[in-house]
């Protein structure tokens, strides 16, 4: 036969199942992976137990390791432990030299003794870590807990080669070793307490991290595991051997071909298959169920020896359930026309109602997900593992306390007839490994493929009256490879221990209809083993009902294990470039109050680890929106304004409990708060009571937004201003809050301003009670009536003229006939002014118009106003003057303003008078009527 190959493309690991474990059937259990380009295998896997009736000559472990203390330097052996202290045991590497199985010698702590007596020291060679590591040809890779081997530095040419000067340990020893001795085999049970030493072994992995593979915490101190580098021990005792056997070192070994791991389906151009297969497969999983209930299948966290007991015909339908939906894949990948490699199908995107994410024309809701990740990934499960053909058992070792070596033979197509390209290779390390296989492992063809296969399960086939079936495609790259296993019944690893869990994150609130109010919880989980699924429950509140939040299998009440989730972003808990073993598992159906989350961990072979818990905090609820006020302020009649002021008319927009935020309370009340300032003082800021308006007093307002949609709703409030001086301004200030029911508080809205004015008018100019004249007429024929005044800060004015034909036409429509014909009747304009004068209040507005553009400032502080009429006029000119509010527009009653005339002086000039004084004539004056 041929050489194993690198654990990166093809390793094989065992577990010994004992009388006492609960889940584990007892026996030992072998699971198989390899590299995922390798695609599926092109037949059954060959299972084979060395015979160790005969060791081969020269067959001995090896001894060859570096050991280093925690400040890396190198110890020799005897090394002497203390509590506090890390020893690291590099055990040397290289892409065709792997170690399976490690063991030391321990001696217990001796009691104190006087100083003369006591044991010496190990002695630290006066060397760095690096020149000792640098004597042995290959190198080291520094991770951040120190030298740790990986097997991707391994496939590019090899790490620590051994030391072909190393001593060996004698065949005695080795024989006692290898030997199978009958016994208890509950006594082989994994101790978690009770030995003085801690060691653990750790290997690489495909993404180049150190992975646990075993531990121990009692004598038998050993491990069994594929690709072991480095053991850690820590304790109080004296380490006096240490010896490994590596998987190349088994090729002398006699192998008895024990089970045929094969998938449940028959023959393909793809795929060579014996008869019966589902039949044979179903068989397998029946013949590896386990004992107990699997912890993601009860509806309580629970320990794995009070899961309840669980029967062959139970783990069947389980693995049924879960297996049938990988049958499509199995026949895309073996007959299907695609490359294996890119063969993929589309599954739709839903939201948690099975609804798709769209439908819209163009949009793409599906996902492709290739169909040899979903049959790979199906492997986590033991079980479809077993009915895959991936996890086999070997029974007949029940009450065997010694060391059983096992190998797979299985054969593959070389990744580029799969449909892997250049880079793919390159990446993987692969481009390095398939050209140094071991001679006669590749470039084989269909018909050798099917010879070699049937003269390894020739004898088994023909016990179970079976055969092997199918011709593959035509191809010469087909592959054959080999990998071994350690099954160590008298060191069993301790079971899987429970994960680190950190306090659990609230992450969002998810759409759900109010008053539901669902949330999704992160837990953070450290210590995950790989490849182990994950069984999750919720106990809401902590000392509540439990729920078990594994995914239901659709249309049974079967559970499918979880899987760890790796970070998308790094938050600082857990780095988004964190090692495999750690990551985050979610719950999206929480709700608002406190929980208990509960996860445990099953390794690959199907053992449990004791459920860890941690609580997550109430979530906290979204804030309400933050509101929007609308309103406008009406000031007071103007003949209130002196007692009351006006009113702020104020609305703020409900919004509907749909389009508020997931789990947000309903809104309870709005708070307005008033404040007012002075518009040219800012500063002088007076604060109102708050003003309180439950959502019940809601109202309707506005038109729908659409067709059929209710109107919108908005909750009413209005507030009496302050009182203010005459022509006083001041501005109102309103901000609003939301209050739920839950008794939180948005935040502030957005201020709404609005200006608050006295609607009095200011202060109105006196107008004497004479007879005013323009200027003579120009050239044009006009005559230009001209008036100026002091005007106060912040007014303005408004002219409005009328003539003396307007007003005695008025009068005389309107009753006053007798006084109409008295002022036409008079030839004396500064008469018929006096008389219009006195009944100045009677004409209404609607006889004066308002002039424009006659109004300018001449300079600083005054006032004036130019109005052109006809030079031949030879009526009363009449006009009044307001004084305004440039801000509110508040102006006075036309009818309580005087009235100034204007005459045009278009006739002779009046006569001298008749008298004369001191004997000198004196020309008579303009007769000025006197004010009233």
């Amino acid at each position: 036969m041929t050489q194993p190959v690198s654990p990166v493309l093809l390793n094989l690991s065992g577990m010994p199942g004992h009388a006492g474990d609960p889940h584990l059937r007892p026996g030992n259990h072998l699971r198989v992976a390899h590299h995922p380009l390798l695609g599926l295998p092109v037949g059954p896997m060959v299972l084979q137990r060395a015979n160790l009736d005969r060791l081969p000559e020269g067959f001995a472990p090896r001894r060859d390791a570096v050991c280093l203390d925690q400040d890396d330097q190198v110890l020799t052996l005897p090394i002497r432990l203390t509590k506090g202290q890390t020893v690291r045991a590099l055990i040397p590497q290289t892409g065709t030299l792997t170690c399976i199985w490690v063991g030391i010698a321990v001696l217990p702590p001796a009691p104190e003794k006087p100083r003369d007596d006591a044991p010496r020291q190990p002695m630290i060679a006066p060397i760095s870590v690096t020149t000792a590591l640098n004597r042995l040809p290959g190198s080291v890779a520094m991770l951040r807990d120190g030298p740790m081997i990986r097997l991707r530095d391994a496939i590019a040419g090899g790490l620590l080669r051994p030391d072909p000067a190393a001593p060996l340990l004698d065949r005695d020893r080795l024989a006692a070793l290898l030997g199978a001795r009958e016994g208890d085999d509950a006594k082989a049970e994994p101790a978690s307490t009770g030995g003085p030493i801690r060691m653990r072994a750790y290997g690489g992995s495909i993404g180049g991290d150190p992975a646990l593979l075993a531990e121990r915490r009692a004598a038998p101190y050993a491990a069994a595991a594929p690709g072991i580098a480095q053991l850690t021990l820590t304790g109080d005792g004296t380490v006096t051997d240490l010896s490994w056997l590596a998987a190349q070192d088994l090729d002398g070994f006699r192998w008895d071909t024990i089970d045929l791991l094969h998938l449940p389906r028959l023959s393909g151009m793809r795929y060579l298959s014996v008869t019966d297969a589902p039949a044979r497969a179903a068989d397998k999983v029946a013949a590896q169920a386990p004992r107990r209930t699997p912890l993601h299948e009860v509806p309580a966290p629970l320990s794995p020896a009070s899961a309840p007991p669980f029967t062959a015909t139970r783990e069947r339908d389980r693995v049924r359930r879960l297996g049938d939906p990988l049958l499509a894949d199995l026949g895309a990948l073996i007959d299907g026309p695609q490359p294996p490699l890119q063969a993929a199908a589309q599954h739709p995107l839903t939201d948690a109602t099975d609804r798709r994410l769209s439908d819209d024309p163009g949009d793409d809701s599906s996902v492709s997900l290739g169909h040899l990740a979903q049959v790979l990934q199906s492997t986590l499960d033991p079980g479809v593992a077993a009915w895959l053909g991936y996890k086999g058992m070997d029974g007949a070792r029940q009450g065997v306390r010694g060391l059983d070596l096992y190998r797979v033979v299985a054969f593959f197509r070389h990744p580029r007839s799969l449909g892997a390209k250049d880079e793919d290779l390159r990446d993987s390390g692969l481009d390095f490994v398939l050209p140094n296989l071991p001679r006669g492992t590749a470039d084989l063809d269909p018909d050798r493929v099917f010879n070699t296969l049937s003269k390894l399960a020739g004898n088994l086939l023909q016990a179970e009256r079976r055969s092997l079936q199918g011709r593959l495609e035509p191809g010469g790259d087909y592959l054959m490879l080999e990998a071994v296993a350690a099954v160590d019944r008298g060191a069993p690893p301790l079971p899987p221990p429970p994960v680190g869990m950190l306090q659990p994150l609230h992450r969002a609130w998810m759409p759900a209809p109010p008053p539901a109010a669902l949330r999704e919880v992160e837990c953070l989980l450290r210590g995950v083993l790989p490849g182990a699924t994950l069984a999750f429950h919720r106990q809401q509140p902590p000392t509540g009902p439990v729920r078990l939040l594994n995914p239901r299998v659709a249309g049974s009440d079967w559970h499918r294990p979880m899987v760890l989730g790796l970070p998308g972003v790094d938050d600082g808990l857990i780095p988004a470039d964190t090692p495999p073993h750690q990551g985050r598992i979610a719950d999206r159906r929480a709700d608002a109050g406190a929980a208990r989350y509960s996860v445990a961990q099953q390794d690959r072979f199907g053992r449990w680890s004791e459920p860890a818990s941690a609580d997550a905090a109430p979530g906290k609820r979204p804030l309400p929106p933050v509101p929007v006020v609308q309103g406008s302020y009406v000031p007071p009649d103007r003949t209130d304004a002196a007692t009351m002021g006006g009113v702020l008319h104020l609305f703020v927009p409900l919004p509907e409990p749909d389009s508020l935020a997931p789990a947000s309370h309903p809104l309870r009340h709005v708070t307005l708060h008033v404040s007012h300032h002075g518009v040219d003082d800012p500063t002088d800021s007076i604060d109102m009571p708050p003003v309180v308006v439950p959502v019940a007093n809601a109202q309707d307002y506005g038109p729908p937004p659409s067709g059929s949609d209710p109107r919108p709703r908005a909750v009413p409030a209005q507030i009496r201003g302050p009182v203010l001086a005459p022509t006083e301004r001041r501005r109102a200030v309103i901000e609003a809050v939301w209050h739920d029911t839950g008794g939180q508080e948005s935040l502030r809205s957005a201020p709404l301003r609005l200006a608050m004015t006295d609607p009095r008018p200011p202060l109105q100019m006196p107008v004497a009670d004479v007879l005013l004249y323009s200027a003579r007429p120009d050239a044009t024929g006009l005559a230009w009536i001209e008036r100026r005044w002091t005007a106060p800060p912040r007014t303005s004015h408004a002219v409005f003229y009328t003539d003396e034909v307007r007003l005695v036409s008025w009068l005389a429509e309107n009753g006053r006939q007798a006084l109409a014909a008295q002022i036409q009747a008079e030839d004396d304009r500064a008469a018929r002014a006096r008389l219009l004068r006195g009944v100045q209040h009677l004409f209404p507005d609607r006889l004066f118009e308002r002039l424009a553009d006659v109004i300018d400032d001449p300079a600083p502080g005054q006032r004036r106003f130019r109005h052109a009429v006809s030079g031949a006029s030879r009526v009363l000119n009449a006009y009044r003057i307001a004084t305004e509010d440039p801000d509110s527009g508040a102006r006075p009653d036309l009818s309580g303003l005087d009235m100034v005339f204007y005459g045009v002086p278009n006739s002779d000039p009046p006569p001298r008078c008749a008298w004369c004084r001191r004997g000198r004539a004196t020309a008579a004056r303009p007769w000025w009527p006197r004010s009233p």
